[in-house]
């Protein structure tokens, strides 16, 4: 069979070359079988063409002469970005392998492009449509474009498994991030000649090799999750997992026992760190410490970084960049960053940014959480109680009767805001306001969704409460407004103290509305006249006016009982008394 005319004269020059060269490695690098390399060969050597004579012969020559094809049309080619993803996707076959290829030349090339349906032996593949690569073709062009570009095939522990997750070397797109950073210092100074000691962070995605570095204030777990967070943002998008080996910043060690002088830890990720990376939809594991494999590469792009011209900026004091905060300091690095991306890589042939935009870009997932914001503290000794409340801070908070003897996660954030999580997944069960108000008495706290119908019934707002009364009791409705208002307005005391006695002023009122509406209208006028609106005076008035009205005739309030009420009466002014105390 005659090979195309390109190939040929390749062939023909690696044969002048070297002629002693091994036949059968020259037909695997050229791509075609060793009998035709044989036969080139023979004709080489009759011909006594030199190297230099076979290049610059003519293409009507070489073919007449070796006897190659020339009139072929031209191949159809197609993306093998497509390819490469097709093939590492496929869960019927070893991703990268020839099977995987196989089935995406016959998917993707024969169907895609050429339509071409029918089932197709690769060895014997019968008449093509004009210009459609054979399979030992298109393999050929890809495993060269492979090599091109440095891509490698993706090892799998299985077809069901997947990638393996261990292995950072040979990683999915998309699936890994490395973070780690510095042990030596990087110094800038503000404006004032004040010199900024601080710390170099770098995460680099593990498949394409993209690096971004981050200035930080110290090796806290709050700086680290700041980084994790800008790391994201950098690259747009998150990947599945992050792999690191700083065990001192991102983990919790915890004392178990101790046996013959030997201590025993139990060692797990940080809190702090783990809700962030949930919350950005990532998972966090640790490298190996005893692999020096993984422990090189994650160490490599930290090194790589500090080599690099302007990166570290601590070796000179005298040559210092200046900044007047961190943001503006990492503004400046980043320009740095771009250049270490943009460089071309060795093995490669092209930058990290090139590369990871042509094949991990689109592989990132989104971050469809708005603001995170960072714990200060994390709290894991709390334990439900039988009633659903856990104790935080002095007060009782509602987190559910069905996690009753279950232990949850407190995070504690600036705002006095406290969230409420579950161990086990980082499920946000409830979120709460802290209450720091001094009060003696224990406060229970829950949301409006979680009361029950008779905590709902006494829990009505000063609305909800005159909403009622209009409805009910539409004839005293104006005067209990108007008590009501001012007592709302001048108590001092809290919000569930007021709702308490709302509801039994309603109370009082609706038991004896219809037996005594004129002595309940005199009872409140005379406490609107009196100008007392503490919770004591404002019922036990109007119980007075109503157990003498039920049993006398009707009469108006005297000016001596209204002047009584006004100058505070010994009952009056020591409940007031009581009611500042509390």
């Amino acid at each position: 069979m005659a090979i195309d005319i390109q190939t040929t004269r390749r062939t023909l020059i690696a044969l002048a070359k070297n002629p002693e060269q091994s036949v059968r490695a020259l037909a695997e690098k050229v791509g075609i079988g060793k009998d035709k390399v044989y036969e080139l060969k023979d004709k080489l050597e009759k011909s006594k063409l030199t190297e230099e004579q076979i290049a610059s012969m003519p293409d009507e020559e070489l073919s007449k002469r070796f006897n190659s094809k020339q009139d072929r049309k031209p191949w159809v080619y197609m993306d093998f970005i497509e390819v490469f993803h097709f093939s590492n996707k496929n869960k019927e076959h070893k991703p990268g392998s020839n099977a995987a290829i196989l089935d995406a030349w016959r998917k993707l090339y024969l169907q895609g492009i050429f339509g071409f349906t029918q089932d197709v032996n690769p060895a014997f593949p019968g008449q093509l449509p004009d210009g459609c690569m054979p399979f030992a073709t298109f393999l050929r062009k890809y495993r060269e474009w492979e090599k091109l570009h440095g891509v490698k095939p993706v090892k799998a522990a299985s077809a069901e498994t997947g990638p393996i997750a261990s292995d950072i070397t040979e990683v999915l797109p998309g699936s890994q991030m490395q973070i780690d950073a510095s042990g030596d210092p990087v110094y800038w100074k503000t404006p004032s000649g004040r010199i900024i000691k601080s710390v170099l962070f770098v995460a680099v995605l593990a498949f394409s090799g993209l690096v971004f570095a981050w200035l930080g204030p110290d090796h806290s777990v709050r700086t680290w999750c700041r980084f994790i967070i800008a790391a994201v943002k950098h690259f747009g998008g998150r990947v599945d997992s992050i792999k690191s080996d700083n065990e001192a910043a991102l983990t919790w060690r915890r004392k178990i026992t101790a046996v013959d002088g030997t201590r025993l830890w139990s060692i797990t990720v940080n809190p702090t760190v783990l809700y962030i990376n949930r919350r950005l939809g990532m998972e966090s594991f640790l490298c190996d410490s005893y692999s020096a494999t993984e422990k090189a590469l994650n160490e490599r792009a930290v090194g790589s970084m500090q080599r690099f011209k302007g990166v570290v900026l601590g070796h000179s004091m005298d040559d210092l960049p200046v900044a007047v905060s961190y943001d503006a300091v990492n503004e400046m690095l980043q320009l740095d960053v771009a250049e270490f991306n943009s460089r071309p890589v060795k093995d490669r042939k092209s930058s990290r940014q090139a590369f990871f935009e042509a094949f991990e870009r689109q592989h990132l997932k989104p971050v469809t959480v708005g603001e995170i914001r960072i714990p200060d503290k994390v709290d894991d000794k709390h334990s439900v109680s039988a009633s659903g409340y856990i104790r935080v801070k002095g007060n009782n908070y509602y987190v559910g009767e069905k996690y009753a003897a279950c232990s949850v996660l407190v995070l504690f954030f600036p705002d006095n805001k406290i969230e409420i999580l579950q161990p086990s997944d980082y499920t946000k069960l409830k979120e709460y306001d802290l209450d720091t108000r001094p009060y003696p008495r224990v406060r229970n706290i829950k949301h409006p969704e979680d009361y029950t119908s008779s905590e709902r019934f006494v829990s009505r707002s000063l609305d909800d409460l005159l909403e009622d009364c209009r409805r009910r009791m539409p004839d005293i409705a104006d005067e209990v407004e108007q008590v009501l208002r001012k007592f709302f307005n001048h108590s001092r005391l809290p919000d569930a103290g007021k709702k308490q006695t709302g509801n039994r002023l309603l109370k009082l009122c609706g038991k004896f509305y219809n037996s005594a509406p004129t002595q309940l209208k005199q009872g409140l006028d005379c406490i609107l006249h009196a100008g007392r609106f503490d919770n004591v005076t404002i019922i036990s008035v109007l119980e007075d006016f109503i157990s003498v009205s039920t049993v006398t005739a009707p009469r108006t309030s005297t000016a001596k009982e209204i002047q009584i009420i006004k100058n505070n009466s010994e009952f009056g002014l020591n409940a007031m008394d009581k009611e500042d105390n509390r």
